[in-house]
């Protein structure tokens, strides 16, 4: 038998089936001004931009009620940073500057 995870709250229909998923206070998320920004093309300084969405990933990583997949948004970020060094290379920056932008990443 499936249990219904719906309820109504100010007259919208919410699926709670999902809940323990999200952190704490999800749905204010899109009130909540540090995550209003473009994750990428909004600047036109490569190395910000490139950094933003892993900027983004920290903010909301912080409002974590609990995480239990450490070791794969570890992984993750290895392979984003891995990413925008391959980005920057190709766009010409000098190895020395790379190695110390990974290194503030």
């Amino acid at each position: 038998m499936m249990m219904d995870h719906t309820i109504q709250k100010k007259g919208r229909i919410r699926d709670t089936h999902y809940d323990d998923l999200l952190y704490d206070n999800v749905e204010n998320t899109n009130l909540d001004q540090d995550f209003w920004f473009q994750l990428r093309g909004s600047n036109i300084n490569l190395l910000i931009d490139a950094a933003t969405p892993l900027m983004g990933m920290t903010s909301r990583i912080r409002s974590l009620s609990s995480c239990d997949n450490i070791e794969e948004i570890y992984h993750q970020v290895v392979e984003e940073i891995k990413a925008i060094e391959v980005e920057l290379t190709e766009a010409g920056y000098d190895h020395a500057v790379i190695l110390a932008y990974r290194y503030v990443l």
